[in-house]
């Protein structure tokens, strides 16, 4: 995003500090985060494989915290 003509040196400065920042908190190289591993070089079969295996043992520890209860 490039700043108008007419910005402050103020604005530029919070424009610049502001890009950097976000450059350093990025995580994930695209989102949703399956783009991601895509990105990484992962095939799509390997993310939704795995994605599904995460998914049914975190639905397995839901059902068995609900019979701790």
């Amino acid at each position: 995003m490039a700043l108008p003509k007419h910005a402050s040196p103020l604005e530029r400065i919070w424009h610049y500090t502001y890009l950097a920042l976000c450059v350093a908190i990025f995580v994930f190289l695209m989102a949703p985060i399956h783009h991601h591993y895509e990105k990484k070089g992962w095939a799509e079969p390997t993310i939704v494989i795995r994605f599904w295996i995460i998914s049914l043992i975190l639905a397995l520890i839901g059902l068995a915290t609900l019979k701790l209860r």
